[in-house]
């Protein structure tokens, strides 16, 4: 018996970094940088669990937040530095133009949420093909947006509104995903291209589908939660 169109998802909610771009690890030695910048050394695995995060809660997660009171905004500017300068190193994830692409063409809004702020998604996109952006992506949700970002549900909750959506369900590649897709009341598929091991993602989303990246994914399309 075919499902319910209710049942179907109308908008698919897409986080950038670790999902649609191969970001993550510039983003832990951009921070690793930053933090080192003002005397604070902080191990890169702890960093890296902490990638997916916004800014505004990461430097408190990964120092504490003496580190963040004193030093927080310094960190993140000098971040920014940090990464933009690694940006020419950051390439498109297998599959994150097409998979884009066959949402739109099924129906779906297609979103891009993402902790960054708004100059860094656009130099995202570029790098997943300004033409394939410009053309399926519906709207856009950066830090810029929201007053906490993620693992805070707003940016996924106001990346649904924006499009008017009534069952989304959001795309990404870590923890912090999964926690801020459920804060938003979306639904939640998740990728291993971030780095984030199963047991980390599965323990904020014992029930969400897990693919290897955006192009096995779109591979299992139609049998996966964007499909059904």
């Amino acid at each position: 018996m075919a499902a319910s169109a209710n049942h179907l998802p109308d908008a698919v909610l897409f986080d950038v970094d670790g999902t649609l771009v191969d970001s993550n690890y510039q983003h832990v030695v951009a921070w690793a940088r930053a933090l080192a910048g003002v005397g604070v050394v902080v191990p890169a695995p702890r960093l890296h669990r902490a990638v997916g995060m916004g800014g505004d809660q990461l430097v408190a997660a990964v120092a504490g937040d003496d580190v963040e009171r004193e030093h927080g905004d310094a960190v993140r500017a000098a971040w920014k530095r940090e990464y933009l300068a690694l940006l020419d190193r950051v390439p498109p994830l297998p599959g994150a133009a097409d998979l884009l692409r066959a949402c739109h063409e099924r129906g779906l809004k297609v979103v891009l949420a993402s902790s960054s702020p708004g100059d860094l998604l656009e130099r995202h996109s570029a790098i997943i093909g300004a033409d394939v952006v410009d053309e399926v992506v519906d709207a856009v949700t950066t830090a810029d947006d929201v007053e906490a970002s993620k693992p805070a549900g707003d940016l996924f909750a106001v990346a649904a509104q924006k499009v008017g959506a009534q069952r989304p369900v959001a795309v990404g590649d870590s923890p912090w995903d999964a926690r801020s897709a459920h804060a938003a009341g979306a639904g939640v598929v998740l990728v291993r291209s971030g780095g984030f091991c199963d047991e980390l993602l599965r323990a904020e989303a014992p029930d969400a589908p897990l693919y290897d990246d955006a192009a096995d994914l779109l591979a299992q399309l139609d049998g996966s939660p964007l499909g059904r």
